[in-house]
This record gives structure tokens, C-alpha cells and sequence, in this order.
């Protein structure tokens, strides 16, 4: 009798292999999501020698989603083999379309979507960019607000209420932000990343001069 894990592991291999994708394109959506994956990790939990965490379990549909370029949900990765009822769950026996009722997404058993939906789309590239941009990030910020107010001669709620002026924003780090999503630009690369984010903090930092001196 298997147990649920084991389901969900040889069916995120399935769909993985399905799509021709590999372990390292798995493990790189799952790090633009914010999951620490390696193709080695992924292997492991595909083979059944390293559970799932809550965290991860959660994340696994859009993982898959990201990777293999087509819609993955829970009620993917609890489909069973024929003749296949029962399983271990929770510690004891029980049947899997309870299993399935209780895990699944609510309404997606009985739906199959060929395409993935523009905002479930748009939802997994900005969490993407987010994510790679936070990697970007990790050595330090690229944009610091004091010293932008300090060479603007600004303090600091006089900057915050410019950036909310200027652009709907609460600091000069939001907007850099949305500007780096919105710039089309692959944020793969970190080093890179931080080169354009330096490039649009002096476009930012000219704007609020301009600002200030027509305001």
C-alpha cells in the first residue's frame, strides 16, 4: 500500500519526464520560487528518500507549473495507478479519493486545463522575478534610500512622500522593484540584476532632482 508521499513523488517524476523536462529545470523554477532545490535534491524526493515539506507540498503545483511550461495541480500528483484504492495516509489506511477531497485544490479533480491561464501566468513570473531579483539582492541593497536623500539634500519622510508622489510608491526600493519586473529583462543572472538595478536607481534619483526643483 503506498503511502501519499510515494504518490506524489512518482507522479512529479511522471510529469516531469512526460514534459521532457530534467531535474536541474525542476530545481531551478523551484529556486525562482523561493525553494533552496538542487537536481540532486529533486531526484531524492522523486525517488522517495526525502518527504516533502508543508511549505514544499504547497509550492510543488506551481514548481511544476514553472518548469514544465503546462498546468500541474495537486489533484496531478494524487492521481494513482488502477487498482491502486487504498493508501497510507496520516498513518493509517484509507481510501484515495478521500485522500484526494482532503488534499486537492477544491473543484480541480474533475478539471483538466490544456493551457495555463494568463493570470495563474502572470502570477508565476512575478513571483519569479521576485524571487530572483531578492537573490540579486542577497549581498545588499543596491538602492539606499538615506544616501538618495542624502544627495538630494531630502529627509527621510520628505523622500517618501515624493516616491508617493512620483510614482504610487512608498520608497525608492518598491519602485526599483516594479521596474526591474516590468523591464523584460532575464533576472537569472545576479550580477547583472544588480547592474540594471544600479541603472534604474540613477534614472529614479534623477527624476526625484527633477522633482525637486519643479515642485
Amino acid at each position: 500500500m503506498p503511502t501519499v508521499a510515494q504518490i506524489i513523488a512518482r507522479n512529479m517524476r511522471r510529469v516531469r519526464e512526460t514534459r521532457d523536462r530534467t531535474r536541474l529545470e525542476v530545481a531551478d523554477a523551484a529556486r525562482d520560487l523561493g525553494l533552496g532545490w538542487s537536481p540532486a535534491l529533486v531526484a531524492r524526493i522523486e525517488n522517495g528518500r526525502r518527504e516533502l515539506t508543508v511549505s514544499e507540498f504547497v509550492a510543488l503545483p506551481s514548481v511544476l507549473t514553472l518548469a514544465v511550461n503546462h498546468p500541474v495541480t495537486l489533484a496531478d500528483l494524487l492521481t494513482t495507478k488502477d487498482g491502486e484504492p487504498h493508501v497510507s495516509a496520516f498513518g493509517r489506511p484509507g481510501h484515495i479519493a478521500d485522500v484526494q477531497a482532503l488534499l486537492a485544490e477544491p473543484g480541480v479533480l474533475a478539471l483538466r486545463i490544456s493551457t495555463i491561464p494568463d493570470r495563474v501566468r502572470q502570477t508565476l513570473d512575478r513571483s519569479k522575478r521576485q524571487a530572483q531579483i531578492a537573490r540579486a539582492f542577497s549581498g545588499g541593497p543596491v538602492t539606499e534610500a538615506d544616501a538618495i536623500a542624502a544627495k538630494l539634500g531630502m529627509t527621510a519622510p520628505e523622500l517618501a512622500k515624493a516616491c508617493e508622489t512620483l510614482w504610487h510608491r512608498p520608497t525608492v526600493e518598491a519602485e526599483c522593484e516594479q521596474r526591474l519586473i516590468e523591464s523584460g529583462v532575464d533576472l537569472g543572472q545576479p550580477a547583472k540584476t544588480r547592474l540594471l538595478a544600479e541603472h534604474i536607481t540613477r534614472q529614479l534619483t534623477t527624476e526625484l532632482n527633477d522633482y525637486l526643483h519643479t515642485s
